[in-house]
């Protein structure tokens, strides 16, 4: 599967010839996770079904992290190209108001890490 490559603000990025940059197998599925944690519910105007809802879990109690976690982890699965979710962790950094995730994915058989920092 091919993708169009991002650069690390999440713009499209151009290769040495100036054309659009395309990313493919383990690495467009890697990015292609990493751009689904960042959808925000609601926020794609063709389908604001999908995406995390991140504001219905901000200043909640940790009693809904189970429920925040399996968002995540069906939000992960449902990307094309990912087999299974070996491990999921996340951190919330209070003082950029941003969550980081750490994930263990099975792409082609192969486990591969994913994070977003």
């Amino acid at each position: 599967m091919n993708t169009i490559k991002l650069n690390k603000n999440y713009d499209i990025n151009l290769d040495q010839f100036g054309q659009i940059a395309i990313v493919s197998d383990t690495d467009s599925v890697k990015q292609n996770v990493i751009t689904a944690l960042k959808l925000i519910k609601g926020e794609y105007i063709f389908n604001v079904l999908i995406g995390i809802p991140y504001f219905d879990f901000l200043g909640q109690s940790k009693a809904n992290n189970e429920i925040f976690q399996e968002y995540v982890n069906q939000t992960v699965l449902a990307v094309i190209g990912v087999q299974q979710v070996i491990s999921s962790t996340y951190t919330y950094d209070k003082n950029t108001r941003t969550y980081n995730y750490f994930l263990t994915v099975q792409i082609n058989g192969e486990n591969v890490d994913v994070n977003t920092l």
